[in-house]
């Protein structure tokens, strides 16, 4: 899901874990490919094991993503409720 017009994106940590079960790795090489087959490189840039959520950035110039019409800040409030989705497909 797309939260920012920057690229940042909400996925589950299961989807960027190498796994690994010994410990956090993540894998090195991400490709996130959005719903109009465009394909990004990204870099997680934090994550958390324990509740199954990461947060990817996109790796592009462009500054004008589609965000998710939940992620607007007038739309939501810290602590609202949210739930990433996504197809591990590697």
């Amino acid at each position: 899901v797309i939260i920012s017009r920057e690229g940042h994106v909400v996925t589950s940590y299961h989807v960027v874990a190498s796994g690994d079960t010994s410990g956090d790795k993540i894998v090195d090489r991400i490709a996130v490919t959005l719903q109009n087959n465009q394909s990004y490189k990204a870099r997680v840039v934090g994550y958390n094991r324990g509740v199954d959520i990461a947060v990817l950035r996109l790796v592009s110039d462009r500054q004008d993503f589609p965000p998710c019409s939940s992620a607007i800040p007038s739309r939501s409030a810290s602590g609202s409720w949210s739930s990433p989705s996504a197809i591990p497909s590697g």
